[in-house]
């Protein structure tokens, strides 16, 4: 495989999910937030549910949209959280045998 191949395998892939009739945007997790996310989430599972929505729910141009602060507040709503903790672990490749205990 070529180094090209490579980088281009790599790239962030996103992803849009309808909640209540808004389109909002998920990129795939890096490595270093899946690891966060694991080890918090079988303690702290609001919080590591406010980390992977801060580093994962993006603007049109792939940036991050929201603070560590609102992703708390977003994270305190199951109705809208569990879609986006759902299509992020879709587009970063996880199956649910490989979720960090995500249930």
């Amino acid at each position: 495989m070529s180094k090209e191949k490579l980088l281009e395998r790599a790239r962030r892939r996103f992803k849009t999910v309808d909640i209540e009739g808004d389109t909002f945007t998920v990129s795939e997790m890096s490595a270093a937030t899946f690891s966060l996310y694991g080890e918090t989430v079988k303690t702290q599972r609001e919080e590591a549910h406010a980390v992977l929505l801060q580093d994962c729910v993006v603007d049109g141009q792939g940036l991050k949209l929201l603070t560590i602060e609102e992703a708390r507040d977003v994270a305190r709503s199951a109705r809208i959280v569990l879609p986006l903790v759902t299509a992020i672990m879709e587009v970063s490749g996880l199956s649910a045998e490989e979720k960090p205990n995500a249930s």
